[in-house]
């Protein structure tokens, strides 16, 4: 059944830096400051998706920081628009413990989708480290990244 998703900007800034973006996000927790992240990119890329069908999937990333980490869904997010038309969605965040620190698993719903003609945005063309943060503040996270358009 096909369903109409449209981005939320709740928490997310964008501004202008020459020929690209930067992409701000404020949130209460670590997942919600991904997830809206991912709605700042999708919201560069379209008004609106629409939705055709939904599975679960997850996704382990090896991160040497916080800022690889908000680089690396992004990407991954971007990779799977380009490659599948899909979207992630409903992100969930497991960060590992001890020797396993470094290390970091994803579980989200993919959604492969269309963009409606009329309601299509700018082409991001990647994610990059350039600026990129990622980091716990009194109120929550707060993140930033750089989108190349």
């Amino acid at each position: 059944m096909e369903r109409s998703y449209i981005p939320s900007n709740e928490g997310v800034t964008l501004g202008d830096h020459t020929a690209d973006i930067w992409l701000g996000v404020e949130a209460s927790s670590l997942s919600e400051c991904i997830h809206r992240a991912l709605h700042g990119l999708y919201s560069v890329m379209s008004q609106e998706f629409i939705l055709h069908s939904e599975t679960g999937s997850s996704e382990m990333f090896k991160t040497e920081d916080r800022e690889m980490l908000l680089v690396d869904v992004l990407s991954e997010a971007l990779f799977l628009f380009d490659s599948e038309s899909s979207l992630i969605l409903h992100p969930e965040i497991s960060m590992g413990e001890g020797d396993e620190s470094d290390k970091t698993l994803l579980k989200f719903v993919k959604a492969a989708c269309s963009i409606p003609p009329e309601k299509g945005g700018m082409e991001v063309k990647a994610v990059t480290f350039h600026g990129a943060e990622l980091k716990q503040v009194e109120n929550g996270w707060k993140g930033r990244v750089l989108l190349d358009l």
